[in-house]
C-alpha cells in the first residue's frame, strides 16, 4: 500500500488593517501501514580519529554492530570509518550490500578491527557516503554519523561537501566526548532535516543507534515536498520544521514567483509540524488573500490545505490566537532563547542571563515543555516555588554541549538521551 498523507493548517485567519504578517501552523501525517515496502540503504560513519582511542571507540563499536542488528533482511547497508579520508570499513570495496545473517557478521568482525588514527574531516565522510548512496538511487538513504571532536576541514570546504549532498539521504548524528561543536553537527543537522544529539553517558550509545537504524528501516516515501502557493507579492519570511528545529529556507526553491516548494525527509508512519511565516503587502480593511498549501511527490498532489486571509479593524478577530500556532511559536521562543543565553553566559552577563532563564522558565512551564525545563536546570539553579534564578557562573563543557545541542530539539517530550537522573 502506497504511504498516504494528510495536511492540516492551523492559523488566526484575520489580520488587522495595516498590518502584513500572517504565521500559521502546518500539521503532515504520513501513514505506510504495518509493512513498508521501500527499499533502504543505511549508512554507519564512525569517527576513527585520534581521539577516539580507549572507551570511546569501544563504545562506538558496540553501538554500530547495536544498529546493524535492527537493519532488516534485505535491506542495504554499509559500514565507513572516518579520518582524513573515508575508508570503507564494510564492504571493503566500498559499496552497499544487502543485510543478511552473513554479512552481519562479517561487518561486525571489521568493526572490531576498526583501529584509531588520522583527523576529523566529516564533509568528506558525508561525500563519500553521498557517493556510496548514489550507486542505489532507487533506495531511501541514510546516514547515521558519530564523532567526538571538531571538525577539521576549512570551513568553506566542509560547507561545500555539505551542499553536494543536500536532499540526497537523511542524517542523524551523535556527539561524543567534550571537544565536538554543536554549531557545526547543527548544520548537518540543517542540512539533512535530521536530529543531533549529546551522548554524555557512553554506556546509553548502543540503544540510540539501534533506535535511529530502526526508524531509518521505518521510511516509505521518499522524494516529498511541502509547496506553499501564494501571490506573487507575498513574501516568503520563514519555515521551519520543528522536533528538532530545523530552518526549511535554505534548501527551498522558488516555483516561478507563484511560491516556494520545500524538499522533505524520508517519511515512515509519523507526523511532522511546521511554522510558516508570510508577509503580504499592506491592505486595507475588506481585502482577502488566498494560500494554498499542498503535500506533493513528483507531479502527483498527496494532500492539501488553503488559508483564507482577511484584513479587518474588529479586536475580537485579529487578536485571537490558534492555539497550534501558539504552541509551535513558543517551541520557535524557547530555541532562540537558549542561544541568547548562552551568549550571555558566555560573556559573562550574568544580569542578562538570568532575566532570560526567569522568562525562558516561565514559557516552559506554561507550555508543558519539561524536557526545556531540565535544559534550563543546567544553566542556572531555579527555584520552582518562588522561580529565583541563579546562574551557573563556570557552565563546564558537558552542561554547554548538552544545552546547546538541546537548543535544537524542543519537543514536549522530556526523554532525551544523555540525562544524569529521571526526572520521575
Amino acid at each position: 500500500m502506497d504511504p498516504e498523507f494528510t495536511l492540516s493548517v492551523g492559523c488566526n485567519p484575520w489580520i488587522e488593517s495595516g498590518r502584513t504578517d500572517l504565521t500559521a501552523a502546518l500539521t503532515v501525517t504520513c501513514g505506510t501501514g504495518a509493512d513498508p515496502a521501500a527499499e533502504v540503504a543505511e549508512v554507519i560513519v564512525i569517527d576513527r580519529s585520534e581521539s577516539m582511542s580507549g572507551a570511546k571507540l569501544d563504545q562506538a563499536k558496540r553501538a554500530a554492530k547495536s544498529a546493524l542488528e535492527v537493519v532488516r533482511d534485505g535491506a542495504l547497508f554499509a559500514v565507513v570509518a572516518g579520518g582524513y579520508e573515508a575508508v570503507p570499513q564494510y564492504p571493503r570495496d566500498g559499496t552497499l550490500t544487502r543485510a543478511t545473517r552473513s554479512t552481519r557478521r562479517a561487518a561486525a568482525k571489521a568493526i572490531d578491527a576498526m583501529k584509531c588514527g588520522s583527523s576529523t574531516r566529516t564533509g568528506v565522510w558525508l561525500r563519500h557516503a553521498a557517493d556510496l548512496l548514489a550507486s542505489r538511487p532507487d533506495a531511501i538513504g541514510h546516514v547515521l554519523l558519530l564523532t567526538d571532536g571538531l571538525v577539521t576541514q576549512k570551513p568553506e570546504d566542509f560547507r561545500r561537501d555539505l551542499e553536494y549532498c543536500r536532499g540526497r539521504f537523511g542524517c542523524d548524528s551523535v556527539g561524543i566526548g567534550l571537544n565536538w561543536s554543536p554549531a557545526q553537527l547543527a548544520e548537518i543537522a540543517e542540512a539533512f532535516q535530521g536530529r543531533f544529539k549529546f551522548c554524555e553517558r557512553l554506556d546509553e550509545l548502543p540503544a540510540y543507534f539501534a533506535d535511529i537504524s530502526e526508524r531509518a528501516m521505518s521510511k516509505a516515501a521518499d522524494g516529498v515536498e511541502l509547496r506553499v502557493f501564494a501571490s506573487e507579492e507575498t513574501e516568503l519570511v520563514s519555515m521551519d520544521q520543528m522536533g528538532p528545529v530545523v530552518d526549511l529556507v535554505p534548501g527551498h526553491r522558488p516555483l516561478d514567483g507563484r511560491g516556494w516548494a520545500f524538499p522533505l525527509a524520508a517519511w515512515g508512519a509519523e507526523e511532522r509540524e511546521y511554522v510558516l511565516g508570510l508577509r503580504f503587502p499592506a491592505t486595507d480593511a475588506g481585502m482577502r488573500e488566498n494560500v494554498r498549501v499542498e503535500v506533493r511527490r513528483g507531479g502527483e498532489r498527496l494532500a492539501g490545505d488553503r488559508i483564507e486571509v482577511g484584513w479587518t479593524e474588529d479586536h475580537s478577530l485579529f487578536l485571537a490566537f490558534d492555539p497550534k500556532v501558539a504552541a509551535l511559536t513558543g517551541q520557535l521562543e524557547l530555541s532562540e532563547d537558549i542561544g541568547r543565553i548562552l551568549a550571555a553566559v558566555r560573556a559573562r552577563d550574568f544580569d542578562t542571563a538570568t532575566r532570560e532563564v526567569a522568562r525562558a522558565y516561565e514559557k516552559a512551564e506554561d507550555g508543558g515543555f519539561a524536557g526545556m525545563k531540565d535544559t534550563l536546570a543546567r544553566i542556572a539553579e531555579i527555584d520552582p516555588v518562588t522561580r529565583s534564578v541563579t546562574i551557573k557562573r563556570d557552565l563546564d563543557r558537558a552542561d554547554e554541549l548538552y544545552t546547546g545541542s538541546q537548543r535544537f530539539d524542543t519537543e514536549k517530550s522530556s526523554a532525551v538521551m544523555g540525562r544524569k537522573e529521571d526526572p520521575t
